[in-house]
């Protein structure tokens, strides 16, 4: 997941969004993308805390829904990609009004709903795996290292002139690959709680209640 999550989005914004609307329709197109993406996230939050399981078992559900989700989405998006057509002039290019834009401006806008599932399940699941900072922090800059370099391999593929078709296809191969690597995690190392009982030690001495010394009752009693 912490490899698809960027890599998809440069062929969703340079060889579909890019070149088959106008720039109106890319516009509005990706104001739409935007704002399902609040939905999105509320859907996904069903699935990750709101059933009444323990953790693991909404973490399997909510990557089931994500899995589904997302191949559902790519799926349309295939026969879009087929009718997608490159090198068009501005004129040529579906604009609002064209009768073909509104189901084009569906697919682009269901890939931004896809998009902030995919990556609010990954925060989510990135932050269930422990309470530690320190370890949160590892996977959190792992995950956005991982982001910036697919994000810098696909951009240099499709500066090479590699086709909408490789592009389209290595995109969906591994977004829906993330969900499957995630199964195992969830299955030997995700806990239903990371809640324990601590006993905080400073330099050896272990903090606790301190007792009140004689004294200090002495002192109260006069």
């Amino acid at each position: 997941m912490c490899w698809a999550v960027n890599y998809y989005n440069i062929y969703q914004s340079n060889d579909f969004n890019g070149v088959y609307f106008t720039v109106r329709g890319r516009a509005l197109n990706t104001f739409i993308s935007g704002v399902v993406q609040i939905p999105s996230a509320w859907m996904l939050n069903i699935f990750t805390d709101r059933l009444p399981f323990g953790r693991r078992k909404r973490a399997f559900y909510a990557i089931v829904y994500v899995f589904v989700t997302i191949n559902a989405v790519w799926v349309a998006g295939y026969f879009m990609m087929k009718k997608t057509k490159e090198g068009l002039s501005e004129a040529d290019r579906v604009d609002v009004h064209d009768s073909g834009y509104a189901a084009a401006c569906a697919v682009y806008v269901l890939y931004g709903f896809t998009d902030a599932t995919y990556n609010c399940y990954a925060y989510w699941f990135i932050g269930a795996l422990s309470n530690r900072p320190d370890e949160l922090s590892v996977y959190a800059s792992m995950y956005r290292l991982l982001n910036a370099l697919c994000q810098i391999c696909a951009f240099a593929l499709d500066l090479q002139g590699y086709s909408k078709e490789f592009m389209f296809g290595s995109s969906w191969a591994f977004v829906a690959a993330g969900p499957i690597f995630v199964l195992p995690i969830i299955k030997y190392w995700l806990k239903d709680t990371n809640m324990v009982e601590n006993i905080n030690v400073i330099e050896g001495n272990t903090l606790g209640i301190e007792e009140p010394s004689v004294e200090t009752e002495n002192k109260k009693a006069s």
